[in-house]
């Protein structure tokens, strides 16, 4: 495969997959319901997902992302939002 292959898999900007990130994000957050934390919102699974990203992802990289995270990182990543005074950011509504 040549470079050019692999430049067009590069996702930039996310809005063309808006709507099938939040249903990854969806089901992430019912799995995290599940598990006893009820008030997690897949808004709050992207932006952590994402806070974490440098540079351009490619899309399966960003599907890895958000099914593979763990209740851990999501609730530090939380305490550190909470600390921060950044809850309540609603980052689809843009």
């Amino acid at each position: 495969m040549g470079e050019d292959s692999v430049d067009a898999e590069v996702i930039e900007p996310w809005e063309g997959y808006t709507a099938e990130i939040q249903k990854l994000c969806q089901v992430k957050a019912e799995e995290f319901h599940l598990l006893g934390y009820e008030e997690v919102r897949p808004q709050e699974i992207w932006e952590c997902v994402t806070s974490s990203f440098k540079g351009q992802r490619r899309l399966h990289d960003v599907v890895a992302a958000v099914l593979g995270l763990q209740v851990g990182k999501f609730m530090n990543w939380m305490t550190m939002r909470a600390y921060r005074g950044t809850l309540g950011e609603d980052v689809f509504s843009s």
